[in-house]
């Protein structure tokens, strides 16, 4: 089994000192929403999505973020985006426009790589404006949740086409991402671990760089989940096994990250230690930090499904499943138990 190597500090801090321009996380800037209707008051409904929407991009903590004060001094600009991405030296930008009609509004968001000059996520939604702020609220939600991992898997892509011999906390990162990926696509026990082992040491090196990036306590946490599950199966090393899950659940606890996906995996460490009164509460917070990520949502439905609560349950994987349907495994499974029960 591969072991896991230990991070000096003193090596950890040589690094970053070198670490070259360009490698660091990507930043973002949103451009104000774009007014497509005839009604001129509609104005402050898109400066309100622009700022909640940049809001909830800043609570993630993954990337920087341009302030609203820098983005709207383009509201309304002819200049070209890429311009626009230069100036502000963002390598993502986020746009979007309002069109209303009657009661109803049209909302449009979409996701550029600034520096490739190609869209690589749009979305649309109707809505109803019997609630103003509720709708503002929500898109906002929703454009963060579902761009963040856009980004994310955007850059694991490009990742290997950066020619670097010292890594940033970034780009650890990213390869302990890519190295975890690989760990679902083994094809046996021993390239699985083996994998995790290199996902865990991309992760932990990522932290000495930047404790700060807590994403990189996200793939710890997925990795102690991992060694959970496979722990019964595993005929040698179990001492360490045991002991490896609970060293990474106190880091991640002491990271307090907002993230929801490490909240998430917190939560399934508690479920599957049968921890049930910690799982939930887990699954709580992280519905509390974004009610619109769409793995929280679809874990708070299966807890209301397992309650017999069958309409809350289908409300929630409803919403999970609107925001990412390729993220809700058995959902039509799921659906199916709820009308069942509902009809018992």
């Amino acid at each position: 089994m591969q072991k896991r190597s230990n991070i000096d500090e003193n090596t950890a801090a040589a690094a970053s000192a070198k670490i070259i321009e360009g490698s660091v996380p990507p930043t973002i800037a949103v451009l104000p929403f774009a007014n497509l209707s005839t009604d001129q008051e509609q104005e402050f409904f898109a400066d309100g999505i622009t700022e909640d929407t940049i809001s909830y991009f800043s609570k993630s903590k993954t990337f920087p973020v341009v302030s609203i004060n820098s983005v709207m001094k383009y509201k309304n600009s002819k200049e070209a985006t890429k311009d626009i991405a230069n100036d502000l030296n963002a390598n993502y930008l986020v746009q979007g426009s309002i069109r209303k009609g009657g009661n109803k509004v049209r909302i449009s968001a979409k996701l550029t790589d600034a520096l490739e000059d190609t869209q690589i996520w749009s979305q649309t939604w109707d809505r109803s404006l019997d609630d103003v702020f509720e709708v503002q609220d929500e898109v906002s939600q929703k454009v963060s949740a579902l761009a963040l991992p856009a980004i994310i898997a955007n850059e694991q892509n490009t990742l290997n086409n950066k020619d670097l011999k010292i890594f940033s906390a970034w780009d650890e990162f990213l390869h302990s991402l890519n190295s975890y990926d690989k760990s679902g696509e083994a094809k046996n026990i021993e390239e699985k671990i083996k994998h995790v082992y290199e996902a865990i040491e991309h992760a932990e090196k990522s932290i000495a760089l930047d404790k700060n990036l807590t994403d990189a306590y996200n793939v710890l946490a997925s990795a102690c989940s991992f060694f959970k599950i496979v722990e019964s199966s595993l005929q040698h090393d179990r001492e360490k096994m045991k002991q490896y899950p609970e060293s990474v659940s106190e880091k991640v606890i002491v990271s307090e990250s907002n993230n929801p996906d490490l909240v998430m995996n917190m939560a399934f460490l508690f479920r599957i230690s049968n921890d049930e009164t910690k799982y939930k509460e887990f699954v709580n917070k992280a519905v509390e930090i974004n009610p619109h990520h769409s793995r929280s949502l679809q874990a708070k439905g299966m807890l209301y499904l397992n309650e017999c609560d069958y309409d809350n349950a289908i409300d929630f994987l409803n919403r999970a499943h609107e925001i990412n349907p390729k993220g809700v495994p058995f959902y039509e499974t799921m659906l199916l138990f709820c009308h069942l029960g509902k009809n018992d």
